[in-house]
């Protein structure tokens, strides 16, 4: 299922089908699913979204002019770490060099 599309020239797939980018860890990986707009029939949109989020994969959709859409489930992103220290009163009027 290797893609020939030159939009994708940065993305290939392995022998399980599987999209992959250069240098990507196996565990980090999404899978891809291309599907023609006719195959998705009359699903509902928030169902589509739901499916594509819970499989954690990356999905495309080509439309019958050729053109292509695809959506991708993103990852839980860490909360940011509390540093500790202070910024001191009036920082931002202070004129630096």
């Amino acid at each position: 299922m290797p893609s020939t599309d030159p939009a994708s020239e940065a993305v290939f797939f392995d022998a399980d089908g599987f999209r992959r980018a250069p240098g990507e860890c196996e565990e980090n990986a999404m899978t891809a699913r291309t599907v023609e707009l006719a195959e998705l029939g009359e699903r509902a949109v928030a169902d589509l979204l739901r499916e594509v989020a819970e499989r954690e994969e990356i999905l495309t959709v080509e439309l019958p002019n050729g053109k292509r859409v695809s959506m991708q489930a993103l990852p839980d992103l860490e909360p940011l770490p509390e540093l500790e220290g202070y910024v001191e009163e009036g920082w931002k009027d202070a004129i630096y060099p």
